[in-house]
C-alpha cells in the first residue's frame, strides 16, 4: 500500500488519513453533534415549562415531563461522551478519561429512561383512547336504544 505520510512537530510520521478522520471527528462529533444537542435541550426545556403548568397536571403530562428530563440526561451525556472530544483534544486528553465512567452510566441510565417512558406515554394514551371510545359506545348504544323505542 502506499500511503503518503506527513511529519507532525513532533517529526514523528503520521497517515493521511488521521488528519482526514480528525477533521471528520470535527464536523460530524464536534459540530453537528452540538448543534442537535443544543436544539434538542432548548426543544425539551420548552416542552417541560409548558408541561409544568398547572392547569396540565395530569398522569399524561407528568410521564411526558419526565420523558424530557430523561432526554436531556441522555443530550447531555452524549454531548460530553461525543461532542466534546471532537471540539477540544485537551478534553479528550484530559477531562475525558475522567468523567467517561459516570457520563456512560448516565447515558444509559437516560436512554433506558426514555425507552421505557415512551413506552408509558403510548400505553397511558391507548388507556385515554379505549376509555374515550367506551364512552362514545356506550352513549351511542343508549342513542340506539332510545331510537328503538
Amino acid at each position: 500500500m502506499n500511503e503518503s505520510f506527513h511529519v507532525n512537530s513532533s517529526s514523528s510520521p503520521t497517515p493521511a488519513w488521521t488528519e482526514e478522520a480528525s477533521s471528520f471527528d470535527f464536523v460530524f462529533e464536534g459540530v453537528t453533534l452540538s448543534t442537535v444537542t443544543l436544539l434538542g435541550l432548548a426543544a425539551n426545556f420548552l416542552a417541560i415549562v409548558v408541561l409544568l403548568r398547572p392547569r396540565m397536571r395530569s398522569s399524561f403530562h407528568t410521564l411526558l415531563v419526565a420523558l424530557a428530563f430523561f432526554d436531556v440526561l441522555y443530550l447531555m451525556m452524549s454531548q460530553m461522551i461525543f461532542g466534546f472530544p471532537g471540539l477540544s483534544r485537551y478534553y479528550e486528553n484530559r477531562i475525558y478519561p475522567l468523567i467517561l465512567p459516570f457520563c456512560y452510566g448516565c447515558a444509559h441510565i437516560g436512554r433506558v429512561g426514555s425507552v421505557y417512558l415512551t413506552m408509558s406515554v403510548t400505553i397511558e394514551s391507548h388507556k385515554i383512547q379505549a376509555s374515550q371510545l367506551e364512552y362514545t359506545s356506550t352513549a351511542l348504544r343508549g342513542l340506539y336504544s332510545l331510537d328503538l323505542l
